[in-house]
């Protein structure tokens, strides 16, 4: 038998259903209100064991801050919610996480209760180990969710190597082309110099060093982006 630890807003000490349930149930049982935000009035011994909560820092707060995690399946959560407030009953298995962080396998169903005029949510739940469908669940759940599918990250790598192939082949062939560069009129660079005091280095000088890839035209490189954007 699971003792049983209630909010201010609830009273257990009377006899009823809730109460019958709660004592009784050997299994994890929460009660919230059946209101936003869900919160926890009353949880059992069992509860307390599995999700390693005491009653003090479970009560008033919402399951979902306290139970959801990383892995857990937000928008399965969602639906269990929308179909225990349409239909009065609903259930799911779902990864869920400890006090501590463990996750695991939580196989949950609740339904909707009255007690003294008001509405409740009596949840039983589990631990589900060693079967097929924990096997299941935890694949899907290492999937991350927020990641595009694998041919849509397949399809932006390729891309993105064929605009770097572009790229480096367009530098390349400009080099080569550029690679005789000439000096251009004396004229045109003692114009720019008026303020400076540049020297022209001996003639040749440019045309007998060999042309590294590191500097190349910054038009080449230019272009060859524009190809891609």
């Amino acid at each position: 038998m699971s003792s049983t630890t209630n909010g201010f807003d609830t009273d257990l000490t009377r006899h009823s259903s809730i109460r019958q349930a709660l004592s009784s149930s050997s299994t994890a049982c929460v009660l919230n209100v059946a209101r936003e935000p869900y919160e926890i009035v009353a949880v059992n011994s069992a509860w307390s064991k599995l999700c390693c909560y005491s009653p003090e820092e479970a009560l008033y707060k919402n399951p979902k801050e306290l139970l959801q995690g990383k892995r857990t399946d937000a928008n399965k959560a969602k639906a269990f919610v929308s179909r225990l407030k349409s239909e009065g009953a609903a259930r799911m298995t779902i990864i869920n996480y400890t006090r501590g962080g463990r996750e695991f396998v939580h196989q949950i169903r609740a339904r909707k209760i009255m007690d003294d005029g008001r509405e409740y949510y009596l949840t039983e739940s589990c631990e589900v180990r060693g079967t097929a469908i924990t096997d299941a669940i935890c694949a899907r759940a290492r999937l991350p969710s927020v990641r595009p599918p694998w041919h849509e990250e397949l399809l932006l790598v390729v891309l993105w190597a064929v605009g770097l192939g572009v790229v480096m082949w367009h530098c390349i062939t400009t080099l080569s082309k550029d690679s005789d560069w000439s000096l251009p009129p004396s004229g045109a660079i003692l114009n720019c110099a008026v303020s400076s005091d540049w020297s022209l280095p001996p003639s040749g000088t440019i045309r007998d060093r060999a042309v590294s890839p590191f500097l190349m035209p910054l038009s080449a490189f230019d272009h060859g982006m524009m190809l891609i954007g």
